[in-house]
């Protein structure tokens, strides 16, 4: 089993946008949503959004990854049995997407004993 993730209690969301880090939701996974953060140790906080014809609503958490950069763990009172992956990208050329770092989503999957998926024929993202 891989060590903890380590809460990302130092960091703001406020932080990451101040220092230009962007979030990328990458993967959607059907594992539990309070086991995963319990295993990263996260603070959860409920988050409310969305258009009045599409509203949103949800807990999510932020953390700090072993590589250093961040994710948003998600999940939505739409879908409480499916967390959302969204990890920290690179977007420093517009004209290529942007690149991913696999070994950050497979840490987050390994923590619920999910294999890592095959996102070579996935478009959007660079993948490395």
């Amino acid at each position: 089993m891989p060590p903890k993730l380590k809460a990302a209690a130092a960091a703001t969301w406020r932080d990451l946008v101040r220092q230009g880090r962007q979030l990328y939701p990458a993967h959607t996974e059907n594992v539990s949503f309070d086991e995963l953060v319990g295993a990263c140790e996260a603070k959860v906080t409920r988050f409310k959004g969305g258009r009045p014809d599409s509203p949103l609503s949800g807990r999510h958490a932020l953390v700090l990854l072993p590589s250093g950069r961040y994710a948003e763990l998600i999940s939505y009172d739409d879908f409480p049995k499916s967390v959302q992956y969204s990890i920290e990208i690179q977007d420093k050329n517009l004209a290529l997407p942007p690149i991913a770092h696999l070994e950050d989503l497979a840490y987050l999957l390994s923590l619920s004993g999910v294999a890592s998926p095959d996102k070579s024929r996935d478009g959007a993202l660079t993948w490395r």
